[in-house]
């Protein structure tokens, strides 16, 4: 008899089965996404990539606000003053929202990593700032068609500058590599001092 209550014992002191966990909700439903653009210029023109570790706050809405820059690196390069934007255009989950203690504040690290897919040319001048153009190549490999695709800041004439770069002779030797009549090329321009 003692065996059997010994067996019944055992089964009863058994855990009862996890009940599954339900899914982790997201942090965001528009996550921060860097641009061309965004890149502090200095550190562009100096070749860095760096990171950026803000504290911010979030609405119940999702929209992230009160950004405050804790550390950059490296600093002394804009990391911190470019990563604010990019994160302010973002939006939270309102239900990851919701989960967490009010007022939601959180702390998020910001990487700007250098990837230069597009010929890039410097102009030194006292004007700082940068555009982006795009253009399709003539028979002669020319310039032609050209369009602001972005300027920063914008409204400077930075963009219409640049184009003026490209249209008013030929591209720069070396400048686009095996390039083909029609083709359509993008160029980033940087100004400022050298």
């Amino acid at each position: 008899m003692a065996i059997v209550t010994w067996i019944a014992t055992l089964a009863l002191a058994q855990p009862a089965p996890e009940a599954p966990q339900p899914a982790p909700i997201p942090m965001w439903i528009e996550p921060p996404s860097i641009t061309a653009p965004d890149y502090p210029v200095a550190a562009l023109q100096a070749g860095l990539a760096g990171t950026a570790t803000l504290r911010c706050q979030a609405s119940l809405e999702g929209v992230p606000s009160d950004c405050v820059v804790l550390s950059e690196d490296p600093p002394g390069h804009d990391f911190g003053t470019a990563a604010i934007p990019v994160i302010e255009r973002a939006r939270m989950n309102p239900d990851f929202v919701a989960a967490v203690e009010q007022p939601a504040t959180f702390r998020l690290r910001v990487p700007f990593a250098l990837i230069v897919s597009n010929p890039t040319i410097v102009i030194s001048g006292h004007e700082t700032g940068a555009a982006t153009v795009q253009c399709r190549l003539s028979e002669v490999s020319l310039a032609t068609d050209c369009a602001t695709l972005s300027e920063t800041p914008e409204g400077t004439g930075l963009g219409a500058q640049a184009i003026n770069v490209l249209t008013s002779g030929g591209l720069p030797p070396g400048l686009i590599p095996n390039a083909t009549p029609g083709q359509q090329i993008t160029v980033q321009f940087l100004f400022g001092p050298q």
